[in-house]
């Protein structure tokens, strides 16, 4: 009689434990930033913060929008100039954002941050497409350039959806954003808008949440601070960026007059 109370104790000690240790916040975020050429800079970061319990019920009635997110978008000067192509294709130019009163990224856009992390119910996912060669490595390096011990000292796990769609169908043509959104749901978007691409990657998972959430689950294994190192040279993740991609994605990346993204497949 013994062993089974403390055989049961033991079962109830781990489902208690898996479950706590389960994502209670995706946090989807893009980045919109000054191009490829070394330092990229942020000009446009959006966050949106959407509660486990919200995903699975949208999932379950079948709608693409949950009803309570939280947003945060910040258009950002950059203190660099915008290269040509990512000005043309993002819509923002650094006399833009200055003529419009935008500060560069300070200490004030991390306490934002922070804030905004603080409100969510943990653990915490960041997902972002190609996040792991993009996204983190950038806004890591933004944050521990302050010396920012608010969000770099938060517990944010990192799951990078190129990743995760490419292992969940693997036989699709393209993974670029546009392309999932249009073979996914028949139509295109504002895309290489920051809030936008966040809202479509959202959309995205919740379409195909049963599968995308356990990937997320089982390989959201490192942390933004993680990423500082990476960030030391964003030649060599661009590098990476490329060769990680199809020869056709290539080619879209390395010709943004073709409707690629400076930033992100």
């Amino acid at each position: 009689m013994a062993d089974k109370t403390t055989s049961s104790s033991s079962v109830s000690t781990s489902t208690s434990r898996d479950q706590r240790d389960k994502i209670q916040s995706f946090v989807f975020l893009d980045l919109e930033t000054t191009g490829l050429i070394s330092p990229i800079q942020i000009t446009e970061l959006a966050l949106i913060s959407v509660h486990r319990k919200s995903m699975d019920d949208a999932r379950a009635r079948w709608k693409l929008t949950p009803r309570i997110v939280d947003k945060l978008v910040l258009c950002i000067d950059p203190e660099i100039e915008v290269e040509p192509d990512a000005e043309k294709i993002t819509g923002l130019s650094r006399s833009l954002l200055r003529h419009n009163g935008k500060s560069t990224f300070n200490v004030q856009i991390c306490q934002q941050l922070e804030g905004f992390f603080k409100r969510q119910e943990e653990p915490i996912c960041l997902i972002a497409h190609n996040g792991d060669q993009y996204d983190f490595p950038i806004l890591a390096r933004s944050l521990f350039e302050l010396n920012d011990s608010g969000v770099g000292n938060l517990d944010l796990m990192c799951a990078d959806s190129l990743s995760a769609f490419r292992a969940v169908y693997p036989k699709k043509g393209s993974y670029k954003l546009t392309s999932l959104l249009l073979s996914t749901f028949g139509n295109t978007y504002n895309e290489h808008t920051a809030e936008d691409d966040a809202i479509g990657l959202m959309k995205l998972s919740i379409n195909s949440w049963e599968k995308i959430r356990v990937w997320f689950e089982q390989n959201s294994t490192k942390r933004l601070q993680d990423y500082h190192t990476v960030s030391r040279s964003s030649s060599g993740a661009l590098k990476r960026k490329r060769s990680d991609d199809n020869a056709d994605e290539q080619a879209l990346f390395m010709s943004p007059s073709a409707g690629a993204h400076p930033c992100h497949f």
